[in-house]
């Protein structure tokens, strides 16, 4: 990379591949030039580079394919080197290929797109495909290179095992949440207690609607999550799925002093009457340890309950206007926000695969929905950031304009941690 010049002589520094995984700092006034100067210069030599890396790929690949020491499974009418398939005694040969002429990829976010069309320029003269996720503008329009794409915060993959299911859906969960308590703060809304409620209410709304959808085969939309919040009765039929495929969760009975006798009494004639039915069917069911009981009992016993429903759907309130009126009042967002199996940004495939990606936040539309969806964008890429297989960390550079607006703990993790993980931070 050879943004840099000595102040002196103006001669041009170059900064090797090593030393930016330590991180960059742009700091400057207002207008000085950080992203025409250095930010378009450093995609630049990137794209030069990965064109260069392309050709020499493809080449010494295509002489593995003549020399039959790799094969491709399957017909394809376009050359598609993820396809190809080493023979054993070859896979060095493979690897040593792969990281000689590496596959790097860049991920640029910005509040706005003012330099979108330069660096699709580039990448179109290089034949290099990009993911635009951007709520203003259709750039495929313009670019045959481009590809438009959404933020699924609730994807959650089919056939997972158990514990890699809770993994997933607790990360979710606590994406939504974190950009939900983010956004809250940016309103100047920091009361402690009803913070910790709209955590609570977030995340177990969250991982019941994922997971009772997971369990059926599908997937879940942030309009299901908002409906769920709007309403809590439409939590039902979530606990019930979860209720019949691990068994039902138990919680304690309240009631107020008032006509506590009667539902008592009421109580324990149905249990009595039912009493050997029951015990018979918990000995033959073949009931599965639950590990979401906790998030079931706070459901069942906060949010459906007659005793507690009315009391937590109005401490919720704030929650619901956050949602409604801030985060999804806009159809651009609500749809970006919105994704399908065809237009779903998968993070892990776009670090694997070295993609290149243009993220705009849109602050045009609000500094809360720009915040908001720059950490959605942030958050999902940190979870597939820290699970990156050792033995694919090739150069991922992750550059972040004005990132004054997206202030948050995670930059803890980005400053610290990425670097091991193959990122190169820009900020």
């Amino acid at each position: 990379n050879n943004v840099v010049k000595d102040l002196n002589t103006g001669e041009s520094i170059t900064i090797k591949e090593q030393d930016r995984y330590v991180g960059t700092l742009l700091n400057g006034v207002s207008g000085v030039g950080k992203t025409s100067s250095a930010i378009l210069n450093s995609i630049n030599d990137d794209f030069v580079q990965k064109t260069y890396n392309r050709e020499k790929r493809h080449l010494a690949l295509a002489n593995m394919l003549m020399e039959e020491k790799a094969y491709i499974p399957k017909y394809y009418p376009e050359f598609d080197e993820s396809l190809i398939v080493p023979l054993d005694e070859y896979k060095g040969e493979y690897e040593e290929i792969l990281n000689k002429y590496s596959n790097a990829g860049v991920t640029f976010m910005a509040p706005n797109n003012t330099v979108f069309k330069k660096i699709l320029q580039l990448a179109e003269a290089k034949r290099i495909k990009v993911n635009v996720i951007d709520p203003e503008k259709d750039w495929t329009k313009e670019f045959s290179c481009v590809s438009n794409k959404n933020i699924d915060s609730f994807y959650i993959p089919l056939g997972l095992s158990e514990e890699q299911r809770i993994i997933q859906i607790t990360s979710q969960a606590a994406v939504f949440t974190d950009v939900l308590v983010a956004l809250n703060e940016t309103s100047g809304n920091v009361d402690p207690y009803f913070k910790d409620i709209n955590k609570s209410v977030t995340t177990n709304i969250s991982i019941a609607v994922m997971l009772a959808n997971n369990i059926r085969g599908k997937q879940t939309g942030i309009l299901e999550i908002q409906n769920c919040i709007d309403n809590f009765m439409e939590l039902k039929p979530y606990i019930a799925e979860i209720e019949k495929y691990y068994g039902s969760v138990k919680t304690t009975i309240a009631f107020d002093n008032k006509n506590s006798k009667d539902a008592m009494d009421s109580v324990r004639s149905a249990m009595d009457k039912d009493k050997q039915k029951k015990e018979q069917e918990l000995e033959e069911q073949d009931t599965r340890e639950n590990p979401y009981r906790s998030t079931i009992v706070f459901i069942k016993q906060e949010l459906l309950s007659d005793k507690n429903f009315e009391k937590m759907y109005d401490q919720a309130r704030g929650l619901r206007n956050l949602l409604s009126n801030s985060l999804l009042i806009d159809l651009r967002v609500r749809r970006l926000l919105t994704a399908t199996e065809d237009n779903r940004l998968d993070f892990d495939k776009m670090l694997y695969n070295g993609e290149i990606t243009l993220v705009n936040t849109a602050i045009a539309f609000s500094q809360s929905i720009s915040t908001a969806l720059g950490l959605f964008f942030q958050l999902n890429m940190k979870i597939a950031v820290l699970r990156r297989p050792e033995n694919n960390r090739v150069l991922h550079s992750l550059i972040i304009d004005e990132c004054s607006q997206y202030v948050h703990p995670f930059f803890n993790e980005v400053v610290s941690l990425y670097r091991q993980y193959g990122i190169a931070v820009t900020l």
